[in-house]
């Protein structure tokens, strides 16, 4: 069989880029390699800034405008909240963490832009892929290796069991690229893609049944969802009644968190047997309240992205929001807020033309991702932007061909 060494270079490209702005967190509990980490960190920045200057200065300009003007004034804003409470040294350290994901998202719009998405795909899944089974096999093999709990003074295998939403969001970013990756190159979706998500969902349970993981519970039921709704026979009927799911799914949210239906009785009970006893989702409701309190404080230019453990548990120890909208808003005020769901409209934007099934399971993954954010905070997650690109490209895409 003959080797493409080009495409395989190619492929190597993009599986190294991933690993610049998708780093494996599991890797800061190794104290020996923690300095990787760090190391990974700062050349993700420096790549960033090259990646900026050659294909933004240097070539053409930005095709997707309509999703890149939300995302550059949401970030603008951010700084300006920054400047307007915190010191230089954390504005500037918010702004090199920026650049990441704006230079990401530009890596995702030239790939498609220049035909490379089947080997974009290809490239990070497979780096997806390797770090998933890694993390896999270490809480199979190594449970008990975590790192410090700072406000329950005790040791807790934190990364390695899936507690950090950076990790399982992780899963998530995985499991849609994995079936993007089918579609582009298959045009379905293949047992080996299903055994992939399951794998995922048997580890998102594993550290549900080793500490009790909050954040690990909402991540297997949302790529449990995925499965199922990667089986196509769902879409004409999604299609057809998806003003009733959508509906459903408001009155549901409004009722869970803004009429207090967290603080039932029974709902507490179903919590509490899920999670093994794990008061910590339970704790949510009284964080947000907090939240709001504090988003009330600051309603025009937030409090900075420094705010990041904001909000009062119902024993009074500072958390952060755990909810995605809510930090934002924390972060800069309800302008900010603004800006993100303008992003995010923008990035869910599907015409008549541009239907497709790729379109649509980038559109399940991004629905996914918002609900998941009801219940975890991570405003800046690069996983989630680079999705809203592709969807954005993936429509250019089927609008060109």
């Amino acid at each position: 069989m003959k080797v493409n060494i080009v495409k395989l270079m190619k492929n190597a490209k993009y599986m190294l880029l991933c690993y610049l702005f998708l780093p494996p967190s599991i890797i800061v509990i190794w104290p020996s390699v923690s300095k990787l980490h760090m190391l990974t960190h700062y050349i993700g920045i420096a790549v960033s800034i090259w990646l900026l200057i050659n294909n933004l200065l240097l070539r053409r300009r930005l095709q997707n405008r309509k999703l890149w003007v939300p995302i550059l004034l949401l970030g603008l804003w951010i700084l300006i909240s920054n400047s307007y409470n915190e010191s230089l040294y954390n504005s500037v350290s918010y702004v090199l963490n920026y650049i990441k994901i704006i230079a990401y998202l530009t890596v995702i719009e030239k790939a498609f832009r220049y035909n490379e998405s089947s080997t974009f795909l290809t490239g990070t899944y497979t780096y997806c892929l390797l770090i998933c089974v890694l993390n896999l096999v270490s809480q199979i093999m190594y449970p008990n290796i975590g790192i410090y709990h700072n406000w329950e003074n005790s040791w807790q295998a934190y990364y390695v069991c899936g507690n950090d939403n950076n990790f399982v969001f992780f899963y998530l970013f995985s499991a849609g690229i994995a079936l993007q990756c089918d579609l582009a190159k298959k045009k379905k979706v293949t047992l080996a893609t299903y055994v992939f998500m399951l794998l995922l969902i048997y580890s998102t349970g594993l550290a549900n049944s080793l500490t009790g993981s909050s954040t690990g519970f909402v991540i297997m039921l949302i790529i449990t969802v995925l499965v199922l709704l990667s089986n196509f026979e769902f879409v004409r009927f999604i299609k057809e009644h998806y003003k009733v799911f959508m509906t459903m799914f408001t009155v549901g949210a409004v009722w869970f968190i803004v009429f207090n239906g967290w603080n039932t009785q029974w709902v507490k009970d179903l919590i509490n047997d899920i999670l093994n006893e794990n008061i910590s989702f339970y704790e949510r409701g009284f964080i947000w309240n907090s939240a709001i309190e504090r988003i009330k404080d600051a309603p025009l230019l937030g409090n900075g992205s420094y705010a990041y453990q904001i909000g009062s548990d119902f024993e009074g120890v500072l958390r952060s929001a755990h909810n995605t909208f809510l930090q934002m808003a924390i972060y800069g005020g309800i302008p900010a807020l603004i800006f993100f769901f303008a992003a995010i409209i923008q990035g869910i934007r599907v015409d008549k033309e541009s239907n497709s099934i790729n379109t649509y399971i980038s559109m399940v993954v991004i629905s996914l991702y918002l609900l998941a954010f009801l219940f975890e905070q991570n405003p800046f997650y690069i996983g989630f932007y680079a999705f809203l690109m592709i969807n954005r490209c993936l429509c250019a895409k089927v609008r060109l061909e």
